[in-house]
């Protein structure tokens, strides 16, 4: 798990944003909160949360679901600025959609943090 970001699998990479995003709006990071939004199963989400603890990701408290640890916090907010200038690059000719639009589609959708991108 210490391959560069854009190299992460777009189930980890998507994962790690709900969890921002939903620990940023205060919300409990649970096993079944994240396997909805992500849309698959609640094993999935448990083995990439064993995943996640085993890299200093996240913190699990049993019942109480997941937080980002700093480095987990560092790594989410690389994929997130990682996936916006991808998609911003994609999208850059287009003139129907602008960076920021870009940003707003892909990643507001999955972590609910607001694009910053001017």
């Amino acid at each position: 798990m210490n391959e560069p970001i854009q190299d992460l699998a777009p189930r980890i990479s998507d994962c790690l944003k709900v969890i921002y995003g939903m620990q940023e709006r205060g919300q409990k990071v649970s096993t079944s909160a994240v396997s909805k939004q992500l849309g698959t199963s609640d094993a999935t989400v448990t083995m990439l949360f064993k995943d996640f603890a085993a890299a200093g990701w996240v913190e699990h408290v049993p019942y109480h679901g997941v937080h980002l640890t700093p480095l987990g916090e560092r790594r989410a907010m690389e994929v997130i600025s990682s996936t916006r200038t991808q998609k911003s690059c994609a999208t850059w000719g287009s003139s129907a959609c602008t960076p920021g639009a870009a940003c707003r589609s892909s990643n507001e959708r999955l972590s609910g943090v607001p694009c910053v991108c001017a």
